[in-house]
């Protein structure tokens, strides 16, 4: 029974996400990047861009400090540029929530991460680097921190 209500929990976090992809999508078609994350959890990345300096990102993943862990997580992030004069930085600061399903229990907790952004002039891509402190609030109030590097494809 835990784990059909985890179960639909998850499909209930995917489902919000699809709608707020269509709510959020720009006009130009590149505002949407998927890829993949490592670390901290190891999974798959999602961004979807609001405007030039907000974002939201979202993570559906394998947390690596229980059996059998899944972790999703969503995120709204500013970005703040950090421009050369021939490549593209932009350092991201956000918050979020984060929710860690296993067979035993659901651990919930607000995230508030904090990220470096590369974008190449001429690939529809980022390569990013991320860590964000979290504090758990279910089952246990305790501190966290996750770190991942990932890359994502924009279309």
């Amino acid at each position: 029974m835990k784990l059909l209500k985890q179960t639909l929990s998850l499909l209930t976090v995917l489902i919000i996400t699809s709608f707020m992809s269509l709510s959020y999508a720009q006009s130009d078609g590149k505002d949407t990047g998927l890829g993949v994350m490592i670390g901290e959890p190891t999974g798959i990345s999602l961004k979807l861009w609001k405007n030039n300096a907000t974002a939201y990102s979202f993570g559906l993943a394998w947390s690596l400090e229980g059996a059998d862990a899944v972790y999703v997580h969503g995120d709204h992030l500013w970005h703040t540029p950090l421009d050369t004069d021939t490549e593209h930085f932009a350092f991201s600061y956000g918050l979020g929530a984060r929710a860690i399903f296993t067979d035993n229990d659901t651990d919930f907790g607000v995230r508030l991460p904090l990220g470096l952004n590369f974008y190449p002039e001429k690939a529809p891509m980022d390569i990013f680097v991320e860590i964000a402190p979290t504090i758990n609030l279910i089952p246990n109030t305790d501190g966290d921190v996750s770190g991942v590097f990932g890359t994502r494809f924009y279309f």
